[in-house]
């Protein structure tokens, strides 16, 4: 085939004058065949190396948006971080300085204000949880945690995602019933 190809070159050179042998022509495809492997070489080499810069920064960005929108972590310690709210990742979170039997009555009568029925509610002396569906049908789960002898842990989850809004208004509700609790229920 190759051979067939150069004849007919061979030919047209010898009819049109010009000066060719047969050796150059060989020399000229193989150096036209041999330069174009080293252009789709380079090509290929400088797109995969974009590849790479794309997915290292694709990475970076990835890691440090998990970085920057992890939320802000309140860490409470001790009695004097009672009353400590924070909204983290969905779920408001607060530190009360009363046992975990005011607190509950409190998110009971917190819920019945609301109108809101529980559906499931179970408590024992380390934790407690009440779980109720609102208007649109959305999961509401208030968690309760011994955290010490006269502190409780409170979380208050509304549906999958959170809703800052509805749980500051459970949350103040309840506020509101732990202060409005006789002294002799109250831990001093």
């Amino acid at each position: 085939m190759y051979e067939a190809k150069w004849v007919q070159e061979t030919e047209y050179i010898r009819s049109t004058g010009a000066i060719m042998t047969i050796e150059k022509l060989k020399m000229l495809y193989r150096n036209m065949i041999c330069s174009g492997w080293f252009i789709v070489e380079v090509f290929q080499r400088i797109r995969r190396a974009k590849m790479l810069k794309s997915q290292i920064l694709l990475i970076a960005t990835l890691v440090g948006s998990m970085l920057l929108l992890q939320g802000c972590v309140v860490a409470a310690v001790g009695l004097g971080a009672a009353g400590t709210i924070a909204y983290v990742r969905g779920d408001l979170q607060a530190v009360e300085s009363e046992s975990i039997d005011v607190v509950y009555e409190a998110s009971l009568k917190a819920l019945k204000e609301l109108e809101l029925l529980p559906t499931r509610k179970s408590k024992d002396a380390l934790g407690a949880e009440i779980v109720t569906y609102d208007a649109q049908d959305k999961k509401i789960t208030i968690r309760l945690k011994s955290a010490a002898e006269k502190t409780t842990e409170l979380s208050i989850r509304i549906g999958v995602f959170g809703s800052e809004t509805k749980s500051r208004l459970i949350y103040q509700k309840i506020r509101d019933n732990i202060q409005k609790q006789p002294e002799h229920t109250r831990v001093p």
